[in-house]
């Protein structure tokens, strides 16, 4: 029997995930409904020049739960977005370093041909030109 078989790693999975997102995002526009009167209340005693003008209650909590929606909801992804692992890269440092040298090399190496072949060239035609 061969010991040249791989075993399989366990997948992680992901297909919740959306799923996972979008409860996220439901709860968080609840509990932003829930405290934007507070929040309202808090802004109409800190900052004088805030009216009320040309707005119903109902309105105005929706307005101020959208808001707190929006900030929260950027809060929650800029910590996942830092937290996710990332994914392994098919490409490794090493085998770039590698890719890297050999160009060099095959640059440099290409320079001496170029170079000896030039030198041939000025020699066959000051050979060429002394036969005149």
């Amino acid at each position: 029997m061969s010991d040249n078989f791989k075993i399989a790693q366990k997948r992680r999975g992901r297909a919740f995930w959306p799923a996972i997102g979008f409860l996220l995002a439901v709860s968080i526009a609840i509990l932003a409904y829930v405290v934007a009167p507070a929040v309202i209340d808090w802004v109409d005693d800190t900052f004088r020049e805030f009216s009320r003008q040309g707005l119903t209650d109902q309105e105005l909590r929706l307005a101020f739960a959208a808001i707190i929606w929006t900030i929260l909801m950027s809060v929650v992804v800029l910590i996942i977005a830092v937290f996710t692992p990332k994914r392994m890269s098919i490409v490794k440092d090493s085998d770039v370093a590698k890719d890297r040298e050999e160009a060099a090399r095959r640059k440099k190496a290409d320079r001496l041909r170029q170079r000896r072949l030039n030198q041939e060239m000025r020699r066959q035609n000051q050979s060429n030109q002394g036969r005149r």
